[in-house]
């Protein structure tokens, strides 16, 4: 290219392409009406080329702006701006953060009526996004980070413990659907678990210390949902109900609940466990009852037993004595019952009788009339 240029010949495309790289030539080749130059349409193209190279030996955004006034090439002719101002050199350019030349080049060319490329608008839009990428990445990395607690709820089978875990400080919150960095550490009567929602430098920590071991080795942690997670702890001495989760009885998390849905599931499993433990807790303590009387106490025993029937024929003469009291109630009913009855038939002769008596007096009365 050198060689030709020294001879006065322009360069070909091929070997713009050559000396570029593939992308440049490409800008160069487009900005081929943008670059002033004090020449016609071979000046125009030589200038485009020469800005193309000019922008890849700059070390500066000054000596770049610097090295075009030098060129000429941001003066020149009217046909120096015509195709527009091409997007690929000027993105370039501000990637590598030439503004001002790049202020002078579209300014250039905008007095002469000539809209820029969009493809400095998309240059402009992506170094935006990442300059809003860095901002935030800045902004959380130096504010503090928030620790929350975040919600959960449990049951229990006979054989494992499930603990639902939300990253959220409350249940009916809305939960961090993007969640990092997991660490979840199971140990025989500890489980810890720590979470980063990433974007809301907010990090997640839970620590439950339970009330009996489990198998660290059978238990398992695992993300559920969005926002969720489920620890599933293999209880050590299975099966059996835990009376509580934690070991505290009064160290309540105010975000721990009941995992109904879980909860309703195992609640037979669970109730026939209880009633096994208390139906043998009671035959146990009743042996060590019956191994725990010596011979001396036999006597008193036997006593006790004595009195015991003396209570028993008491009880059935009692009850005796309530059923003639029973039966002499009945009787009087009935006594009262006949009586009425006799009563109402001997009522029943009078109110006759004296019908009868008027009767017969009224007929008497009516003879002597006539």
């Amino acid at each position: 290219g050198r060689a030709r240029r020294a001879a006065g010949q322009r360069p070909s495309a091929a070997m713009v392409t050559v000396k570029l790289g593939q992308a440049l030539a490409a800008a160069a080749a487009a900005t081929l009406a943008m670059c002033c130059s004090p020449a016609a349409a071979a000046g125009s193209e030589a200038g485009a080329v020469q800005a193309a190279e000019l922008l890849a030996q700059a070390d500066n955004d000054a000596a770049f702006l610097s090295t075009l006034r030098d060129h000429e090439l941001l003066q020149g002719q009217p046909r120096a701006c015509e195709g527009g101002v091409d997007g690929s050199l000027l993105g370039s350019a501000m990637q590598r953060g030439f503004f001002d030349s790049v202020l002078e080049l579209i300014r250039t060319c905008a007095e002469r009526g000539v809209k820029v490329d969009t493809g400095v608008h998309q240059s402009a839009n992506s170094m935006r996004r990442r300059i809003s990428e860095v901002t935030a990445l800045l902004q959380n990395t130096n504010a503090a980070q928030t620790v929350v607690a975040p919600a959960f709820e449990w049951a229990q089978s006979g054989d494992s413990v499930f603990v639902g875990v939300k990253f959220a400080h409350k249940l009916d919150a809305p939960a961090c659907i993007d969640v990092v960095d997991e660490n979840v550490e199971i140990k025989k009567q500890v489980v810890k678990l720590q979470a980063t929602c990433k974007g809301k430098n907010k990090r997640f920590s839970l620590e439950l210390e339970l009330l009996e071991a489990i198998d660290p080795s059978q238990s398992s942690w695992a993300m559920a949902s969005v926002g969720r997670g489920t620890l599933t702890l293999v209880k050590a001495d299975a099966p059996a109900k835990w009376e509580r989760l934690l070991k505290s009885a009064s160290d309540k998390p105010r975000n721990m609940h009941t995992w109904w849905q879980l909860h309703e599931k195992y609640a037979a499993e669970l109730d026939k466990l209880e009633a096994d433990a208390e139906a043998a807790a009671k035959a146990e303590q009743g042996s060590a009852d019956d191994a725990a009387v010596p011979p001396a106490e036999e006597a008193a025993s036997e006593a006790a037993g004595k009195v015991e029937q003396v209570s028993a024929e008491e009880a059935q003469r009692e009850a005796e004595r309530k059923e003639l009291k029973k039966r002499a109630k009945l009787d009087s009913k009935k006594v009262v019952k006949e009586a009425k009855k006799a009563t109402k038939a001997v009522d029943a002769a009078l109110k006759t009788k004296l019908k009868d008596i008027d009767d017969k007096a009224g007929e008497e009365k009516k003879a002597e009339e006539d």
